[in-house]
This record gives structure tokens, sequence and C-alpha cells, in this order.
């Protein structure tokens, strides 16, 4: 009975070492290749859908603008920082806007008004 993988074939059988090396070199030289225009194509999709990201963002957000008079809430960074305080508000009630700036507003505190509810969105 004669087997399809005969064992004493494969040790007669004589390898060309140099004809091995350069075909494994050959292999690596074409995955590293691959492995480059994959990354390099990876690189451009990130970019691109970055891109696409932004503008649908850019479409939807609006710069606040705050003008001189307006009411406004000022945020408590202190919930931020410390512990417990889960029942302290969000917000300090409302302030008049005094001077405005490029980015920055200024808030008068003697204008803080007093017992006046301010809708929240």
């Amino acid at each position: 009975m004669e087997l399809q993988f005969d064992r004493q074939q494969d040790e007669d059988a004589v390898y060309d070492e140099d004809a091995v090396a350069t075909a494994i070199l050959a292999r690596a030289t074409t995955a590293i290749d691959l492995l480059k225009t994959t990354r390099a194509a990876a690189k451009y999709n990130i970019e691109a859908a970055q891109a696409k990201q932004k503008c649908q963002y850019d479409i939807k957000r609006q710069k606040p603008s705050f003008g001189v008079a307006d009411r406004v809430l000022r945020y408590n960074r202190q919930r931020d920082t410390r512990k417990g305080g889960k029942l302290n508000l969000h917000y300090d009630s409302p302030y008049v806007v005094a001077d405005t700036w490029q980015r920055c507003i200024s808030i008068d505190r003697a204008f803080r008004v007093a017992g006046d509810e301010l809708s929240r969105p």
C-alpha cells in the first residue's frame, strides 16, 4: 500500500537553502509593503472621517452670544472637585452680563437678579 505523503520521499528531497532564504525574504518584503500601504489607507480613511465629523459638528454647533445686560447662569465648579454635594445646584442664580470681550464675559455680582427664575435649556 502506497501512502500519498510518503516519509521516504520527504527525507530524500534536497532543499536549496539559498532558494528558501530568498523566498522567505521575498515574502517578508511583500508583507511589509502590504502593511505600509494598509497603514497609509487607514490613515487616509481616519483623516477623511475626522474631517467629515468636524464638518457635521460645526454645522450644528453655535457659539454662545452674550450681550451686555443679558441674564446668564453661572456654573458651580465646586461640585466637580468636592465629594458629596449631590443636592447642590448645578448653576447659580441668574446674573447680569456687565461687559463682553472676544470669548469672555464679565458678570457683575452687584447686579445679581434676586428671586427671579431663569428658564434653563
